[in-house]
């Protein structure tokens, strides 16, 4: 008779946590604990951590609105998000004026400056986050954004108003 040897391995005791999210805006679910960080995504309304929880806070990822455009944006829970507007000075539209609208919040002294191909060259200090341009040629112009802070330019500008965010050294303009 031969005697194979046996190993006895206990069963492992699997430590579960199971997280009841009724939330369905919630994306994941963030264990911040003594021993490290743990996530997970909820399926089902629930979540599901193998791990023996030790002084864990529990952090949840929701999804709390939408947003379209650059700017500055408020987002809260549950109004969702709602873009913040920057004051702006009172303008209207007339033939060859071009209105240029910041809406980002910009440092004192910032100017703005429009070019045209055919040599035109114009600059309005920015006052309330509006400069305001008369006797704009028909031609290719292009606007350029300039203070201690920012330098951006924007191209083709054309008359008409224009609502423009500043984002690093770009401007993204929209008529």
């Amino acid at each position: 008779m031969v005697l194979l040897p046996v190993w006895l391995v206990a069963p492992a005791h699997a430590a579960t946590i199971e997280l009841r999210v009724p939330d369905p805006k919630v994306r994941e679910v963030i264990l911040e604990c003594e021993d490290g960080v743990y996530r997970a995504e909820p399926k089902g309304g629930m979540v599901t951590f193998e791990h023996l929880p030790h002084a864990c806070n529990v952090v949840f990822v929701r999804a709390t609105g939408t947003i379209d455009s650059t700017g500055k944006w408020t987002c809260a829970i549950p109004d969702g998000c709602t873009r913040t507007e920057v004051e702006h000075q009172r303008t209207e539209d007339a033939p060859n004026r071009v209105n240029v609208l910041i809406s980002n919040d910009v440092a004192p002294g910032t100017t703005l400056e429009v070019t045209c191909s055919g040599g035109f060259r114009v600059r309005q200090p920015v006052v309330k986050n509006t400069a305001v341009f008369d006797g704009i040629p028909n031609q290719e112009c292009t606007l350029y954004i300039k203070g201690a802070t920012v330098w951006a330019k924007y191209s083709p500008l054309t008359p008409g108003t224009w609502t423009c965010t500043l984002s690093g050294g770009t401007a993204i303009c929209h008529q």
